[in-house]
């Protein structure tokens, strides 16, 4: 990715975050950055194309640098899902209750695609945990992966909601994390996530 056009895209997702996507305009945008309304232009047709590119291209691709950079360290699958979480309850911050607003009712289609790539990127991240804790002897070998996909890629619908205020976000990620650890794990694998989790949790 050019450097410009991934300085747009950060900043354009701080304005977002601050004000909400559909009460900013191109023209709002360009100011903010001091950069012409050509520059921004040569980048995005216009302000959905601006959008998309945004949370189902850069948000993503954060992501999957990130995956990239834990893997090459090779931690163990436990370690490794500790800081997948911690990584995702950040990258959740991203996502205010007024931009997942504004993208569900003003661009249906982004949000469905980014939904749908969100349960992938899930469902490919749980898969490779449960086969990197199996071979690490910390999960059963009688775990019925697909199942336990299932389960845990589509949990993203419960951190989505508010419910009403009375559950926070880090709440869910940390009780959600608890419930995979402890439904996949042996005992090797239970008795050092808690050996840890007086330093991590």
């Amino acid at each position: 990715m050019e450097a410009k056009k991934d300085l747009i895209l950060s900043q354009a997702l701080e304005i977002f975050q601050k004000y909400g996507i559909k009460s900013i305009s191109m023209d709002d945008l360009s100011s903010s950055m001091h950069m012409s309304k050509k520059t921004v232009y040569k980048y995005f047709k216009n302000k959905e194309d601006l959008v998309a590119q945004l949370f189902l291209g850069y948000v993503s691709e954060k992501f999957q640098e990130f995956q990239e950079s834990q893997i090459s360290k090779k931690k163990n699958a436990i370690d490794y899902l500790i800081d997948v979480h911690s990584f995702l309850f950040e990258q959740q911050s991203f996502f205010t209750p007024a931009i997942n607003y504004d993208i569900q009712t003003n661009y249906p289609h982004i949000f469905n695609k980014l939904h749908k790539k969100t349960i992938e990127n899930a469902q490919l991240l749980i898969e490779h945990n449960v086969a990197l804790g199996q071979a690490q002897k910390l999960y059963r070998k009688n775990i019925n992966t697909y199942i336990i996909i299932y389960i845990f890629s589509h949990l993203s619908l419960f951190i989505e909601q508010s419910f009403e205020n009375t559950i926070s976000s880090k709440e869910l990620f940390h009780e959600i994390l608890r419930m995979f650890i402890y439904s996949v794990s042996n005992s090797n694998g239970i008795s050092y996530y808690e050996s840890i989790t007086d330093t991590k949790e």
